[in-house]
């Protein structure tokens, strides 16, 4: 991949890979956003590094409003494990960025299933957080669930961020590069704990869950 240039002010390069300067995991990629420059020569590529990720929300809405009838076919655990596997798959991808990737395979392909995973997983999990409890505890237990996922993912951005500033190359074109490549890969970690979470506390227990009910 081949950013445009830096300026003589030394500020980094708009392009595919700006876009992705901001590290995400699984919410914290909706704030990853191609940085728009003021000046009119960058608009150009900033625009292009906009439609690389259109694909994203637009699968993630389509799979987002048939969350509630893909649930009551396969159930919340084939689902939930449907929406991080992929999310986890597609941040994996998107990590091995470096400025020689092409833009449809390095940025193009991952988003589409990354958006795919966004868009199965929220609703599942976050009942996923509830099951079981009392209801009239059901309002306490979903505020506590999304209290987490807030607090988590601001925390896992942080140190995403703290762990890209420490890259350096001595060229800001590679350090842009080199830092975003470090923060998603820290994100492709976190996404693979958040799998291995899914499928060996929610799933069995979901599965246990109903065998005691029959």
């Amino acid at each position: 991949m081949r950013p445009a240039a830096t300026d003589d002010t030394g500020d980094a390069p708009a392009g595919p890979l700006a876009g992705t300067s901001r590290p995400g995991g699984p919410s914290g990629d909706r704030t990853t956003a191609p940085q728009r420059q003021a000046r009119p020569s960058a608009e150009g590529p900033a625009r292009s590094a906009g439609l690389a990720f259109l694909p994203m929300p637009l699968v993630d809405f389509v799979l987002a409003v048939r969350v509630p009838r893909l649930l009551e076919w396969f159930g919340r655990p084939r689902v939930l494990a449907a929406g991080v596997v992929p999310t986890a798959v597609g941040m994996t991808w998107l990590s091995r960025l470096d400025l020689h990737t092409p833009c449809l395979t390095g940025v193009a392909l991952p988003m589409p299933v990354i958006g795919a995973g966004q868009g199965l997983a929220p609703a599942p999990m976050i009942s996923s957080g509830v099951d079981g409890v009392a209801p009239e505890d059901t309002g306490a237990g979903s505020g506590l669930v999304t209290t987490v996922h807030q607090v988590g993912s601001a925390l896992a951005l942080s140190i995403l961020t703290a762990a890209a500033a420490t890259v350096s190359t001595g060229h800001s074109a590679a350090d842009v590069a080199a830092r975003t490549a470090t923060a998603l890969t820290g994100s492709a970690v976190l996404l693979a704990l958040a799998v291995a979470a899914v499928l060996t506390l929610i799933v069995p227990a979901r599965a246990s869950r109903k065998q005691r009910t029959m």
